[in-house]
């Protein structure tokens, strides 16, 4: 108990115990890194919805940011599924998390072809008028 970090939390301008936490130092980095995630999930997936809400659909940015957010999820499955064999852990909702994250990423792979498809079609009927 030691080296872990404590803390207490009190509700503001109040001595009434909100949140009291006992972390090791290795959760509190997996929590922050979890919070950059989805910081990055959802600013991908802004973006992503954005590009597509322009007047042509199809366009090089969206597809940009298709494959970004794509990745991001790629990557999260992957790295979370190495880190659930390799500590061994024991939770069977954490290893369909990170499955969910990669089949995530998989299916936005198969929008990503569909778009570069919707691209060249439209840019071949805009040269045909």
């Amino acid at each position: 108990m030691e080296n872990l970090l404590k803390f207490k939390i009190n509700y503001p301008f109040s001595d009434i115990q909100m949140v009291t936490g006992v972390y090791a130092p290795n959760q509190i980095i997996h929590n922050i890194l979890g919070m950059i995630f989805l910081s990055l999930f959802f600013f991908f997936s802004y973006r992503c919805f954005k590009e597509m809400s322009a007047d042509q659909i199809f366009n090089q940015n969206a597809i940009k940011w298709l494959k970004r957010f794509c990745f991001l999820n790629l990557i999260i499955g992957a790295a979370g599924i190495f880190e659930f064999f390799y500590f061994k852990m024991n939770s069977v909702y954490t290893l369909l998390t990170y499955f969910f994250f990669a089949f995530f990423g998989i299916i936005i792979l198969f929008i990503v072809e569909f778009f570069k498809k919707g691209l060249a079609l439209q840019t071949e009927n805009d040269l045909t008028i």
